[in-house]
């Protein structure tokens, strides 16, 4: 992610689920 820009309630979420399941592993 060069540009940051303000993430959408959806893309917080699945980047948080992503983070979450790899975290599990």
């Amino acid at each position: 992610m060069n540009k940051h820009k303000h993430l959408s309630f959806e893309e917080r979420f699945t980047i948080k689920t992503l983070l979450d399941a790899s975290a599990s592993f």
